[in-house]
């Protein structure tokens, strides 16, 4: 008996100045199936906010930032 994976997903975790970069590539699954539910998700699970979604043909990229934590101002220091 040979085993055969007929879904599988590559996830990849970045995190840059911009924010937490999630990258899901998905084998034999279609992006638009749960993309709400993933982004829901995402947000529950880092506490953060998807502020884009890049659809590829071969993978979807999520960008994820604590809005609260980004805020710009200007300080007295800054000058």
């Amino acid at each position: 008996m040979k085993k055969k994976v007929e879904y599988g997903v590559k996830i990849i975790y970045e995190e840059t100045s911009e924010g937490i970069y999630i990258t899901v590539y998905p084998n034999g699954i279609k992006h638009s199936d749960a993309t709400q539910t993933l982004n829901n998700r995402l947000e529950e699970t880092f506490n953060m906010n998807v502020l884009s979604v890049d659809h590829q043909l071969s993978y979807t990229r999520y960008l994820l930032r604590d809005v609260d934590k980004q805020q710009m101002g200007v300080t007295d220091n800054a000058f």
